[in-house]
């Protein structure tokens, strides 16, 4: 991906978790060959309480984010 640079937070809003990843890479999920790795993560982040997956690829780098909800009784 060519990325010299990852920023990585974690946020919460209530009982949603969100992870945030971006980098400043190249880009170009869109034009990757299939694989496991994209798959891997979707099918991971359905598996979690009301998983969320997004990811923004673009020229300038890529942006993944997951959210998802705790369990009742959780703690932060």
């Amino acid at each position: 991906s060519g990325a010299t640079k990852v920023h990585m937070a974690l946020s919460s809003h209530g009982d949603t978790l969100t992870l945030s990843i971006a980098d400043n890479g190249k880009g170009g999920i869109a034009d990757a060959p299939p694989g496991m790795g994209l798959a891997n993560m979707r099918e991971r982040a359905a598996s979690l309480p009301r998983g969320r997956i997004a990811i923004d690829s673009a020229s300038d780098g890529t942006r993944i984010s997951v959210s998802w909800r705790l369990p009742p009784g959780a703690a932060l």
